[in-house]
C-alpha cells in the first residue's frame, strides 16, 4: 500500500502511557499499552483480537521499509495514524494514514478489561471530574489560558509549525463555549494540555502534583463546536526511499541484533533504542 501523509493532528503525550503499540505477546503480535496500577505499579494490558488493525499498522510499516510493530495512533473519528521517521533522525517524525477502524480495543489483563470508554470499574458512565482510570493514549490538544480557545499543533519541517485554532473552524463564540466548558471541569483557566481518545472522550491532568492523576472532562461537542475530521488525499505521499533502504541494509548488515524489537520493554518501561532512533 502507498504510504498517505496524514495531514490533521498527529500529537500525543510524551510518556509512553500515551500511546498504544503493537508488540509480541505470546508469541504473537498483540495491541498493547502500558498502564499504571492503584498500587503504582506498571501495567501491560494487552489483547489479540484484532489482527486487522495490526495488519492496518504494518502495511505502513513494511511499506517505509521498516520492521512491524510499534507506535501508532486512533483519533476520535477512528483515523488510524502510523508515525515514521524521516530519512534524518533530526527531522519532524512523518505520520502516514493505515485507514479507518471502528472496533473498539478493550485490553485485558489478569480477568479484568481495560479501554478507553469513560466508563469506571462497575460499568457506570464517568461524569465530569470524576478520575480518569483507563488508558491514555489520545490527541493532545491545547486549552489556551482564560478559555480563549483551543487549538494543535504539529512540526512540519525543523523550522515550520502547523498550528489551528478551534475558533478558525467553528467560530470564536462556539470555540469559547467548549473551552469554557472544559475549564470548567478543571476548576480553573490556567489552560494546558488535554487529550482525546477514540472514543472521543476529553481527559488531562488534574492538576495536583503528583502528576499522574487525571480526570475526565467529558465528551466533544456536537458537529460546529469542534475541529472537522480530517480529509485524506488520494494521493500517497510518497515512499521514503532512502530510509528504506538505509534500515534494510543495516539489518541485513545485522544492525537489527543491537536493536531491541518491538516487543522488549525494560524494566521501567522506557522506550528501547529502537523507539529512540524512530525504527519503531
Amino acid at each position: 500500500m502507498p504510504l498517505i501523509a496524514f495531514p490533521g493532528n498527529c500529537t500525543t503525550g510524551v510518556i509512553r502511557m500515551a500511546k498504544y503499540r503493537i508488540q509480541h505477546f505470546d508469541r504473537k503480535l498483540a495491541v498493547t499499552v502500558m498502564m499504571r496500577s492503584d498500587d503504582g505499579d506498571q501495567i501491560y494490558p494487552a489483547t489479540h483480537d484484532h489482527p486487522k488493525l495490526v495488519k492496518m499498522v504494518n502495511g505502513v510499516k513494511e511499506e517505509a521499509g521498516l520492521q512491524p510493530g510499534g507506535i501508532f495512533i486512533i483519533n476520535e473519528w477512528r483515523q488510524v495514524i502510523v508515525p515514521v521517521s524521516d530519512d534524518h533522525y533530526d527531522a519532524p517524525v512523518q505520520y502516514h494514514y493505515a485507514g479507518e477502524y471502528h472496533d473498539d480495543i478493550v485490553l485485558k489483563m489478569e480477568g479484568s478489561e481495560f479501554s478507553g470508554r469513560p466508563f469506571d470499574s462497575s460499568g457506570c458512565p464517568l461524569k465530569p471530574g470524576a478520575t480518569w482510570n483507563g488508558p491514555r493514549p489520545g490527541l493532545k490538544y491545547k486549552l489556551k489560558a482564560n478559555a480563549g480557545d483551543i487549538e494543535w499543533s504539529r512540526m512540519i519541517t525543523p523550522q515550520r509549525e502547523r498550528i489551528v485554532k478551534l475558533s478558525d473552524v467553528v467560530g470564536r463564540t462556539a470555540a469559547q463555549t467548549t473551552a469554557r466548558r472544559i475549564a470548567g471541569v478543571l476548576g480553573h483557566t490556567k489552560g494546558g494540555a488535554i487529550y482525546v481518545n477514540e472514543f472521543g472522550a476529553i481527559f488531562g491532568p488534574s492538576g495536583r502534583d503528583d502528576g499522574f492523576t487525571y480526570i475526565y472532562l467529558g465528551q466533544i461537542p456536537e458537529q460546529g463546536c469542534w475541529f472537522k475530521k480530517s480529509i485524506v488525499a488520494s494521493a500517497p505521499s510518497g515512499k521514503p526511499s532512502r530510509l528504506a533502504a538505509a534500515n534494510r541494509e543495516a539489518f541485513s548488515e545485522g544492525l537489527a541484533s543491537r536493536i531491541p524489537g518491538p516487543g522488549l520493554v525494560n524494566d521501567k518501561g522506557e522506550s528501547s533504542e529502537a523507539e529512540d532512533y524512530g525504527l519503531i
